[in-house]
């Protein structure tokens, strides 16, 4: 007996070994002259142990309350446990998520990072002995850039209680960009759940200079070319399908530069979007700048954008299209500052210059 209760003191400090089972990158880093403004963002999925036991505050990861913002402690090496919040529990698939912003040489989030699928590592659940739900039907969740992951869930917690927790949820977000986005897929699920008479959110951007005016207007025209560098994706890929729904253009394309085929994410909506409107309304196309091995694939090239994949990708579908010309073309570049104006030179370049040619006006 006292074995087991010395057993289960030890866990309560040192943890329980978990498995990271996946492993998906949600923003990537700033490419450029100043690499380090915007740092990478992963949601790493881990497998819950069955039959861990602790003493004390340390509890069962099936146990945390999200809602009531306990955390996991991860037993980092060389160090002290470090507190993160779940950005997701799922106690009946035996996994739960922390999603996490890496830092440059960061003790507790390098080691972190360096997992790969497969390996393990130490953590506990910690229990949160004084906080109570303070009563009351408004619930106004400010997050800072990556604090989201605390605040999201919360709020989601809030709204499925049921209990008349919080009749009406506001989220502010606080960020430096639009490119500092994630869980678009998430807030749209949890917007189209509840209506705008329960839940709202708000973005606001601290550094935000291009199209920050919101009272922007569609420029006339039926082909679409959206050109998105790394984590652009997630404006790009939202304005295309806006598109091929609204009927606005009849051709939609999109060019997706990134550094490796580790860099993508969003498969499976992109997918869905190739078989709702087919090759002749909507294609996606990759260009990796650093992929060790080519391998050639149909809608994959490797290398930077210039003017000749500018003209292969877009030019070429452009006039495949009955009745289009190049005066239909609309683009859309989203990227670091330097990118977009490069990008828009070289569009302009070969017979689309802006704004004429823009999306916006």
């Amino acid at each position: 007996m006292m074995k087991s209760l010395a057993s289960q003191a030890e866990r309560s400090m040192t943890g329980v070994p978990i498995q990271l089972i996946r492993k998906e990158l949600l923003v990537s880093a700033s490419e450029g002259g100043d690499t380090l403004d915007r740092l990478p963002v992963y949601t790493l999925t881990f497998e819950i142990p069955s039959g861990s036991e602790f003493t004390g505050r340390a509890q069962p990861f099936e146990d945390v309350r999200i809602d009531m913002g306990e955390v996991v402690k991860m037993v980092i090496p060389n160090y002290k446990p470090k507190s993160y919040s779940m950005s997701a529990l799922r106690a009946s698939e035996h996994e739960f998520d922390l999603t996490i912003k890496m830092y440059p040489n960061g003790r507790a989030s390098g080691h972190l990072n360096r997992l790969q699928i497969g390996d393990t590592t130490h953590a506990f659940g910690m229990r949160n002995l004084t906080r109570v739900r303070n009563p009351g039907s408004f619930f106004g969740g400010i997050a800072y850039g990556v604090g989201i992951t605390e605040i999201l869930p919360v709020a989601r917690a809030e709204l499925e209680k049921g209990d008349g927790s919080s009749t009406k949820v506001v989220v502010l977000w606080a960020g430096r960009t639009r490119m500092d986005l994630f869980w678009n897929d998430q807030i749209k699920e949890m917007e189209e759940t509840w209506g705008k008479e329960r839940f709202e959110i708000v973005y606001m951007f601290s550094r935000e200079e291009r199209y920050a005016n919101l009272t922007r207007i569609r420029n006339p025209g039926s082909f679409f070319g959206g050109i998105a560098y790394g984590v652009g994706i997630t404006e790009i890929l939202p304005v295309a399908r806006a598109e091929l729904e609204k009927g606005d253009s009849t051709k939609v394309v999109v060019l997706w530069a990134g550094r490796t085929r580790m860099d993508l994410f969003w498969k499976d909506q992109i997918k869905e979007m190739e078989e709702r409107y087919g090759k002749e309304r909507f294609e996606i196309v990759y260009i990796f700048s650093r992929e060790e091995e080519e391998v050639e694939e149909e809608r994959v090239l490797y290398g930077r954008i210039n003017k000749d994949v500018l003209r292969d990708v877009f030019e070429t579908r452009l006039l495949g299209c009955e009745g289009l010309t190049q005066e239909d073309a609309r683009f859309l570049v989203i990227g670091t500052k330097p990118m977009m104006r490069m990008t828009e030179g070289l569009l302009g370049d070969i017979g689309y210059p802006f704004p004429p040619h823009a999306l916006f006006v």
